[in-house]
């Protein structure tokens, strides 16, 4: 008779459960700590559930940014305004790319020299308009936004650019330190009102963002960390908590910040997934001679 407690058929009838196994949720990595790292006859005593559930998430945050780099990705249709929403767990973006009828990504270039401001509503003399509570009156969309959405991308493209700029209305993705050369459009992110805009030439296609979060956009009881970065977490708490504990030797902090400094490396080292038949796959070839 087998011990499992959960039978794989539990496993592979439930969706929700594929691909589990790699992960520990947060719940049993904060029980997993106070059971082994805790307790009067260890380094760490009376330290409250709570002091722990906080560094263990700060360390999942960390560890999101540094070592785990889960991309998520994000596709949405993009509107007559030439904007959409950024993701509602959005921290930072990778990639940006609009979807040609064959499922093939286009990346578009990052335009920082235009900004997406806010505009203040103004009278004849062009005083500011201010509402009853003394604020400024702001407007729906500011003169620079109109510009924006109004630019004719694939004309400008075509002026400026003869045959070395390749197929200037949705062509593969350019390299130069002009932003807006790049065929395959470009974007502007307003941090302040939370969209992306886009250049006139990708109107009505289905755009892809690829970002990252914070690791902590699920539920509590969802939030799960990979396993192979589980031993470097332990050693984030630790570290953390005796850090703000009285009376610890420095000699023991040091000890313990080399621990997780260690753990840390090997955890992104694993991490990073590198496969010995793959990384021939993509070197084969590299010294023929291309004619």
């Amino acid at each position: 008779m087998s011990n499992i407690i959960n039978p794989p058929i539990d496993y592979y009838d439930n969706e929700s459960n594929w691909g589990n196994y790699q992960y520990i949720s947060l719940s049993d990595l904060v029980n997993n700590f106070i059971t082994n790292q805790v307790g009067n006859d260890k380094l760490l005593n009376n330290v409250k559930r709570y002091s722990v559930l906080y560094h263990m998430k700060r360390g999942i945050q960390e560890f999101t940014f540094d070592a785990l780099k889960e991309i998520k990705t994000l596709e949405l249709e993009l509107n007559d305004n030439l904007q959409i929403p950024l993701p509602h767990d959005y921290i930072s973006y990778v990639r940006i790319s609009w979807v040609d009828g064959n499922g093939k990504l286009h990346p578009m270039s990052m335009n920082p020299n235009s900004k997406l401001s806010k505009a203040y509503l103004q009278d004849h003399e062009y005083n500011i308009l201010f509402d009853e509570e003394g604020y400024p009156l702001e407007a729906n969309e500011s003169e620079m936004q109109k510009k924006y959405k109004q630019y004719d991308f694939i004309s400008n493209i075509e002026s400026e650019c003869n045959d070395e700029c390749g197929y200037y209305n949705k062509s593969d993705f350019r390299y130069g330190s002009d932003p807006t050369r790049n065929g395959n459009g470009y974007f502007t992110i307003d941090k302040r009102k939370g969209v992306v805009a886009f250049s006139s030439n990708v109107g009505g296609e289905l755009i892809v963002i690829e970002y990252v979060s914070n690791g902590l956009e699920y539920d509590s009881n969802e939030v799960m960390i990979h396993k192979f970065a589980e031993k470097a977490l332990y050693d984030y708490v630790k570290l953390e908590l005796l850090r703000n504990k009285y009376g610890i030797q420095e000699y023991i902090i040091n000890r313990t910040k080399r621990d997780y400094d260690t753990s840390f490396r090997n955890a992104t080292i694993r991490l990073q997934e590198i496969r010995l038949n793959e990384l021939i796959f993509h070197i084969r070839g590299r010294k023929k001679w291309i004619k």
